[in-house]
């Protein structure tokens, strides 16, 4: 398998991904991930999150890129806890 390098989002991305499976699958889940991004020259975000998809389903694990991104379990999170309030006064 050829060389090649992910940005900090795109590895936050599949370590988030992989965090979804028992410890004793990641390893082949993230090579899995390498395969099939890595013939691709210029690759980004979309395609990282293509392949993570992609063999997140043949673990069983269905969903889009929203249930394995930590930003939006926080943004979710924080939504819930810090709701905007109209305070009024009289």
């Amino acid at each position: 398998m050829p060389l090649f390098a992910l940005d900090d989002q795109q590895l936050e991305r599949l370590m988030d991904a992989a965090a979804m499976l028992p410890a004793h699958q990641r390893d082949s889940f993230v090579r899995s991930v390498a395969g099939r991004v890595a013939d691709i020259p210029n690759f980004g975000i979309a395609e990282i999150e293509c392949a993570i998809q992609f063999v997140l389903s043949h673990y069983g694990i269905a969903g889009g890129a929203d249930s394995f991104t930590r930003s939006n379990k926080f943004t979710q999170l924080a939504k819930g806890v810090f709701r905007e309030q109209n305070h009024t006064q009289r």
